[in-house]
């Protein structure tokens, strides 16, 4: 192909990742917020980074995939590898063993082979290795699969598949089966260069790859691919571009909405359920909570004390407690006081006669006159006037008061012990004002009010007091306790019948709290869950469009003596209903364009949309496998398919198996640098593989085409041979060259490094045999032929060819061969 062509090519997508699509469509969006862009990128990582986010802890609930191989498979990170053989025993329709060689490192290679030669064997040996499965055989009868052993060859039944991994050079790995074992039996391993085997294919860390970057492409699944459903389709695409992980993300966020949403669902559930029932619950706490299930944001505090008790809410309820705890003198003590007050009457009565009163009054006129004959001396009496008031009578007044004191202190004690009594006695008749009977409906209220009312009205006279005591204790004692009794009792009845009620406010309050602590969590997993669900549609065609562009650039190619034009490639709809649009135009006019394609052009289109996914610069397979993608196609078509297998061959080792001549004769005549070889089967199913053509030979090939061409004058012979000879050598030192370092583990960018940097043909010699552009040739230039050669590489190419043209060929031949034996 043409540097023209080559420039028409759309670049291959970039390393863009499905995350940094969304997130640069997120940071236009200001209606999200920080977080909820940061839910949404957790969401399409995975279930544990979106659990992470919203501080959640435990297990995944991402199943462990299922092992392709026997044995434990342990996934590491991927590194490019290319194929450097694939080798069969028994397998499909290859008997004893059978090696394909092929050259690492990008280039184009056709395996050609006439029908049941044994080449798509390879391939589908390839594919089983690889993947556990073949695409060829999905959904067929057991015939298909029952079918897979070769019948000339059923002991040592086992595929090799040779790599070239960067950073670790050779890896092999090879599937293996007892003579008696099925299909699903063989045991996969994996070996890397001095390292010991390890079970299945999961050191390569390939599993993802293979599924999104799929490289094995056949006839069977270029032609089902567009017959499928739309759905499938979708789907292929969808897991090609990694969309599949925004379905992912929206599938997550949608759990995590329904999780969250939960704890809400369950509130307002419970609060549905509890305002029925407190509409039946005759309480005033039925009310207030009534009252804060009303509420957009409800006093939780509140409805819980309302629940426990703590708070009086309700004032029947405390009128009955109140009644209940009620409390009356004992009657024993109220007996007594009785008892007691009738005794200090008694007394004070005896003791309190004429005569008593008069020594009282004696006795204090006494202290008086002794008093003022203290303070005045000796005089006559000022009352009397007929006693003198002098020492003699100060000693007989004074024996007078004494006298007189004891009578007084005894009537005094009496008059106190009297006041003593009384007070203790009024004290017994203080009871609590009771509440109208209709309040409460209790049976014993109303005659209760009546007892305590004549309780409280006791008389004034000491005597009646404590008749009153003695005569009213026994009834009160008896209505009050009655009292006390009912109210207990009903009030038991009301708290019981509110416990039951209580529990389910507390409980709602419970999930009420739980669905608070989860709104706002809630809230931004709804808008992170709205904004992914809406922007799908964009991002999937955000992701779609580059590959749209090499596919419309691939079928351009294909498209060739077609009236259908590719216009544009959508999708829309979602995971379980998506659709892929196909805008086309026949003859100019709008279409779609699935409707209106030939077998030979679906299989075309297929070619488009799904080669490209093999080039992603993400996928470590740096190969792609394609088994008779030719069939169905007409010539201008092939020639078309020609021109896109070189132009991927330039960063991808391309293998195409084909049964049809028409490919092997269009990459002959317009890739030079393409390598063939040729696959022929013999009796019982002997397999060889014949090497027909390599670029470096097939330079030699077309110069002695030129030779035997009479038509050519000498003098275009001597200035075209020369650069024949330097492409062939060229070509067998790039070939060398890289399949040497990247089988030795170097980077493929390194290896294409050193390559451009080596500008002579010496240069680049010296790098493919010695590994150092600047290693000299002196001793390998010693053989003749290689001088000559090289001489021609050197001053032939600027001056022209000066000796024999045939000799120049046969030295050609010698050298290519002498480098080409230097590759393993």
């Amino acid at each position: 192909m043409t540097s023209d062509r080559a420039d028409e090519r759309p670049a291959a997508q970039g390393g863009a990742s499905v995350i940094d699509t969304v997130v640069a469509l997120a940071d236009q969006d200001l209606t999200l917020t920080e977080r909820q862009k940061m839910l949404v990128l957790a969401a399409l990582e995975s279930d544990e980074a979106l659990a992470d986010e919203f501080g959640a802890t435990g297990e995944s609930s991402l199943a462990d995939e299922p092992a392709t191989t026997v044995g434990t498979e342990t996934e590491t990170e991927p590194v490019g590898a290319f194929l450097t053989s694939i080798t069969v025993s028994g397998f499909r329709g290859i008997g004893a063993e059978a090696r394909l060689d092929l050259v690492p490192g990008p280039g184009l290679t056709v395996v050609a082979g006439r029908n049941g030669s044994g080449k798509s064997s390879f391939s589908e040996a390839l594919e089983f290795a690889l993947t556990g499965e073949s695409y060829r055989w999905k959904g067929k009868k057991p015939f298909w699969t029952n079918s897979w052993r070769n019948l000339h060859h059923v002991q040592s039944t086992s595929v090799r598949i040779g790599l070239a991994e960067e950073g670790y050079g050779r890896t092999e790995i090879g599937v293996e089966w007892a003579d008696d074992g099925g299909l699903d039996d063989g045991k996969v391993w994996t070996q890397r260069h001095g390292k010991p085997r390890t079970s299945g294919v999961g050191a390569l860390g390939w599993r993802e790859a293979l599924e999104l970057y799929r490289p094995i492409l056949s006839y069977d699944e270029l032609s089902q691919r567009l017959e499928g459903t739309q759905t499938d389709l979708y789907r292929s695409l969808e897991s090609i571009l990694g969309l599949d992980q925004i379905a992912d993300g929206i599938t997550r966020l949608n759990t995590q909405v329904k999780h969250l949403k939960v704890a809400s669902d369950d509130a307002s559930a419970a609060k549905s359920a509890l305002k029925g029932r407190l509409e039946n619950v005759d309480d005033d706490r039925a009310r207030n909570v009534t009252v804060q299930l009303g509420k957009q944001k409800p006093d939780l505090e509140l409805v819980t004390s309302i629940a426990l008790g703590t708070v009086a809410a309700d004032g029947i309820g405390e009128k009955l407690r109140a009644l209940s705890e009620m409390t009356m003198p004992d009657r024993q003590a109220v007996e007594a006081a009785s008892d007691e007050l009738l005794k200090a009457v008694q007394q004070l009565a005896e003791l309190a006669n004429e005569a008593s009163t008069h020594a009282e009054a004696r006795s204090r006129m006494l202290e008086m006159a002794l008093q003022f004959h203290s303070q005045h001396g000796d005089q006559a009496c000022p009352v009397c006037s007929g006693n003198v008031l002098d020492d003699e009578w100060h000693q007989r007044a004074q024996a007078d008061v004494a006298t007189g004191r004891a009578t007084v202190a005894t009537l005094r004690s009496a008059r106190d012990d009297l006041a003593v009594r009384r007070t203790a006695a009024r004290g017994l008749i203080a009871a609590p004002e009771l509440p109208a009977p209709d309040d409460l409906e209790l049976t014993t209220l109303g005659e209760a009010r009546i007892a305590l009312k004549v309780w409280r009205d006791a008389p004034d006279a000491d005597t009646e007091l404590a008749r009153h005591l003695a005569t009213n204790i026994a009834t009160v004692v008896d209505v009050v306790t009655r009292l006390r009794d009912e109210a207990a009792a009903k009030l038991s009845e009301r708290d019981d019948s509110w416990r039951e009620v209580a529990a389910d406010v507390l409980e709602w309050v419970k999930l009420r709290r739980t669905a608070d602590a989860s709104s706002e969590d809630l809230r931004d997993a709804k808008a992170s869950h709205t904004w992914l669900k809406a922007n799908a549609e964009k991002l999937r065609n955000q992701r779609l469009e580059p590959l749209a562009e090499k596919a419309k650039w691939i079928w351009s190619h294909l498209r060739k003596e077609s009236n259908i034009d590719l216009d544009a490639i959508t999708l829309s709809g979602q995971r379980n209903r998506g659709t892929v649009n196909l805008a086309a135009r026949v003859d100019g006019e709008p279409t779609a364009g699935l409707p209106v394609m030939s077998q030979g052009e679906l299989n075309a289109i297929a070619m488009a949309l799904f080669l490209p996914r093999a080039a992603m610069p993400a996928s470590p397979l740096r190969f792609v496998v394609l088994d008779d993608p030719v069939q169905a196609m007409d010539p201008a078509k092939v020639d078309g398919l020609t021109e896109v297998l070189v132009e991927y061959a330039k960063d991808r080792q391309v293998i195409v198996f084909s049964h049809d001549d028409r490919l092997t004769e269009s990459v002959r005549r317009t890739a030079p640098e393409a390598r063939i070889v040729q696959v022929e089967r013999g009796v019982d199913s002997k397999v060889q593989v014949v090497a027909c053509q390599s670029p470096a030979r097939r330079y030699i090939a077309d110069v002695r085409e030129l030779l035997a061409d009479e038509n050519v004058p000498q003098a275009v012979i001597d200035k075209a041979v020369p650069g024949y000879v330097r492409l062939a050598v060229e070509a067998a030192a790039h070939e060398v060259h890289f399949a040497r370092q990247l089988i030795g583990g170097t980077s493929r960018h390194d290896v294409e490094s050193a390559w451009d940097a080596a500008r002579t043909t010496s240069n680049r010699i010296a790098l493919a045999l010695f590994g150092d552009p600047t290693s000299n040739l002196g001793r390998w230039q010693s053989a003749v032929h290689r001088s000559r050669t090289l001489g021609i590489c050197r001053k032939g190419v600027h001056e022209g060819l000066t000796g024999s043209a045939a000799g120049a060929v046969d030295d050609l031949r010698r050298t290519v061969d002498d480098i080409l034996a230097q590759r393993k």
